[in-house]
């Protein structure tokens, strides 16, 4: 006796195919753009990718120079345009991701703690007096990037879940690693979230919490790169 009976499954099929329904929408979606070219203000003359690649490593030791506001800009409109680019489509253009920009030593910027999305210009949301105490947390860096992310809207039926939001999280992070070097900037990962930056974030946009930071500013002169973090 066999143990699957074929004129079961068979009439199963032909029943299934018998009838016609629509597919059930589902939320709409985003085309990708693909590659575009820069407006005027991300146009800079970069490093070649080799050289790039090639210095993908760690700093956590500074200069005590101030970034410069064109430079902080160019990272955050150029990471943003890259992953744009080629990100899959997806029902929200901002992909759920917010970046906080801590500027703690940027000429032409006010200090505190700035909001941006979609590679926007810098928001001032606050100037807290625990804002110093960042640079002993993570890195004595003129700016550090704090990338937030909408959990509530990932776990959602219209979402990407935990997973595609940290995915994303982690693709503008590296792209704005790398735009970093890419203009002789220096940059480290950290990856212990801030329950300040939270409580910034969330007073911001409800649901959004703190993932993970970027430390970027001009290399010491006597730093040390440490093992590169990509492996």
């Amino acid at each position: 006796m066999p143990l699957i009976d074929e004129a079961a499954i068979t009439a199963g099929v032909a029943d299934l195919l018998s009838h016609r329904s629509r597919p059930v929408p589902g939320p709409p979606t985003l085309p990708v753009p693909g590659p575009q070219a820069p407006p005027p203000r991300l146009r800079r003359e970069l490093r070649p990718l080799s050289a790039v690649l090639a210095a993908r490593r760690s700093v956590r030791e500074f200069s005590g120079e101030p970034l410069a506001l064109a430079d902080l800009e160019f990272i955050l409109g150029h990471a943003d345009q890259a992953v744009r680019a080629w990100w899959p489509a997806g029902p929200r253009q901002d992909l759920g991701l917010t970046v906080l920009t801590a500027a703690c030593d940027v000429a032409g910027l006010p200090r505190g703690i700035h909001a941006v999305v979609n590679g926007s210009r810098p928001r001032l949301l606050a100037d807290p007096r625990w804002l110093p105490a960042l640079r002993g947390k993570y890195a004595p860096a003129p700016v550090l990037l704090a990338v937030c992310g909408d959990l509530p809207w990932a776990c959602s039926a219209a979402g990407p879940g935990y997973g595609g939001l940290l995915t994303a999280a982690g693709a503008l992070g590296h792209a704005m690693w790398l735009s970093a070097l890419s203009i002789d900037l220096a940059a480290s990962v950290y990856g212990s979230p801030c329950q300040e930056l939270t409580g910034i974030a969330g007073s911001y946009a409800v649901g959004l919490r703190h993932l993970f930071t970027i430390a970027i500013g001009r290399p010491g002169d006597h730093t040390e790169a440490t093992a590169d973090i990509s492996s």
